[in-house]
């Protein structure tokens, strides 16, 4: 193995590489990133048994091979140098790697790559592939990954349903106090419909990536059991979670008995007024919503300390409405929303409330309230 390559090429290939490196493994093999000198490349792959990203970085290659470095240290040593710098890679003496730029010299322990695990694949005839744009696929993820849950990594709560029907994408998401539906429309038809439950922390992942820009499509492929994307210069592919995600659709009210439309900026604002009160120990993280004549007002009551009291407008319709929130919940939504209003559809103090976009169902979320008294 002998190969040189640009510093910030390769920093940032291990950046999102590494995040596939386990924080915990009985695995030690699981704990180095696989590097591999090819015809003018070098594949990075790092792969925790469950999630594998995979790049392909330009480099100047002498002498093809493959060796698994340590991800800490190696992501440490391409940090120290330079952006502009060319580091050379070459075997020294068994598994040890020169790693050198200029006067600067580093000496790594690399492991063979014999048992690094290989990636998983699909099996011809088993899977359904197509394309979607890079800036959809990252709007859907960033309406709904935000409301999946954290707690558990087996629960459906911790994965995000990827669901194709027709000539529609769907992504959902729920913790189970709130639910987070995303619809984008293809203009090709899917042949068979087909749902899968891909973890939260690959769709996490692959939100950042996204959001480190390009704009090529990217190509989704989804079976049974696995779930993969390819786009740019990246491969992340994901094993599904072996559980079923309830019907959200009864989660969804289809009826309600009045609606509030509000600017998004506005009700932002007064919900983080009122959460300096409802963050309190005593304040149960909880902030009120009243309509009032062309007005919501969002208030938030802490005995012995205080209150606070915000009159925004808006525009009601129906019944008059007197709910309670969880102020961390009713804000999250807000800043993914594509809109500069939002409008809120309600029922009883103790039904779960509706938001979406005005005159559009590209986004729906649903949210429990906390009982007022």
């Amino acid at each position: 193995m002998d190969f040189s390559v640009v510093q910030k090429d390769l920093n940032r290939a291990l950046s999102i590489v590494a995040r596939a490196v386990p924080t915990r493994s009985t695995l030690p093999i699981l704990n180095n990133i696989l590097v591999e000198a090819g015809d003018g490349c070098i594949e990075l792959t790092a792969y925790d048994l469950e999630l594998g990203i995979q790049m392909n970085v330009p480099a100047q290659v002498k002498a093809q091979g493959k060796m698994a470095f340590p991800a800490r240290h190696i992501v440490d040593i391409v940090g120290w140098f330079g952006p502009e710098q060319e580091i050379n890679f070459s075997l020294d003496d068994g598994n040890l790697v020169r790693i050198h730029s200029g006067q600067s010299k580093f000496q790594l322990n690399a492991l063979t790559s014999e048992d690094f695990p290989l990636l998983p694949e699909f099996k011809e005839g088993e899977f359904q592939g197509f394309a979607l744009d890079s800036d959809v696929l990252a709007g859907l993820l960033k309406k709904t990954v935000f409301a999946s849950g954290k707690d558990s990594t087996r629960s459906f709560t911790s994965g995000i349903l990827f669901n194709l029907s027709a000539d529609e994408i769907k992504l959902v998401a729920t913790d189970t106090r709130r639910l987070s539906l995303a619809v984008a429309h293809q203009e090709e038809p899917f042949k068979t419909e087909h749902s899968s439950l891909v973890p939260r922390k690959t769709m996490e992942d692959l939100e950042r990536i996204l959001g480190l820009g390009g704009s090529d499509p990217v190509e989704v492929t989804l079976s049974e059991n696995l779930a993969a994307f390819r786009f740019m210069d990246v491969f992340l592919i994901s094993r599904l979670m072996d559980t079923s995600f309830p019907d959200y659709r009864r989660v969804i009210p289809e009826e309600t008995k009045g609606k509030a439309l509000i600017k998004v900026a506005d009700l932002d604002r007064a919900a983080r007024a009122a959460s300096i009160m409802a963050r309190e120990k005593d304040g149960r993280d909880t902030v009120k919503l009243e309509t009032g004549e062309a007005q919501l007002i969002v208030s938030s009551n802490v005995e012995n300390l205080g209150y606070s009291d915000l009159k925004i407008p808006a525009e009601v319709e129906g019944e008059s409405l007197e709910i309670a929130f969880n102020y961390k919940y009713l804000l999250e939504p807000l800043g993914h929303v594509d809109t500069e209003s939002i409008e809120l559809h309600y029922s009883g103090s103790l039904d779960p409330a509706l938001f979406k976009m005005p005159g559009s169902d590209s986004f729906v979320y649903v949210l429990m309230p906390v009982r007022l008294h």
